[in-house]
């Protein structure tokens, strides 16, 4: 019997969805991170949060006035600024129907999946990384999630001591 989740024609691709991405590259001495969207990657240092990505949201200056130079609105419902009203983010892969504008390169459309780079340094004082997204970072604030990894390592006795 062969099984069929779902037909090919039945979705319509990157056109209608897509991703945020959050990733980190470990190299040396250096942490190397790349994000586009709304995760969020958060480095514990020294117990401190130290938060090495920016949350790309249509509430970013920046990144409204690109989503408005191309031809969108953002639109603030309920405390949230949406592109069209429709989605939160100011990045992401897919998503194709706000990067339709012909007249503009891809860094340019309204949404883009160019990522913003971040290196940092990986010190003795460096205990571990968090990478998560917004359903994450929405209801719990960075530190207090640093200091709640912290209470967890502490319970099963294994504090970190500055390895990443």
């Amino acid at each position: 019997m062969l099984l069929r989740c779902a037909r090919f024609e039945d979705h319509p691709g990157p056109i209608e969805v897509g991703s945020t991405a959050c990733v980190a590259l470990i190299r040396g001495n250096q942490i190397i991170v790349g994000n586009a969207g709304d995760c969020r990657c958060v480095l514990s240092r020294n117990r401190q949060a130290i938060v090495l990505t920016t949350d790309h949201k249509p509430s970013v200056l920046d990144e409204r006035q690109r989503i408005l130079n191309a031809g969108h609105f953002v639109e603030v419902t309920q405390g949230v600024s949406r592109v069209d009203n429709e989605i939160a983010v100011s990045r992401s892969i897919g998503d194709m129907r706000y990067k339709s504008n012909i007249a503009l390169p891809p860094a340019l459309q309204a949404l883009t999946c160019a990522p913003e780079i971040r290196s940092e340094n990986i010190t003795d004082d460096a205990e571990f990384l968090v990478m998560a997204c917004d359903g994450v970072w929405e209801i719990v604030e960075n530190q207090g999630f640093i200091d709640y990894i912290h209470e967890l390592l502490a319970d099963v006795g294994s504090e970190p001591g500055g390895d990443l």
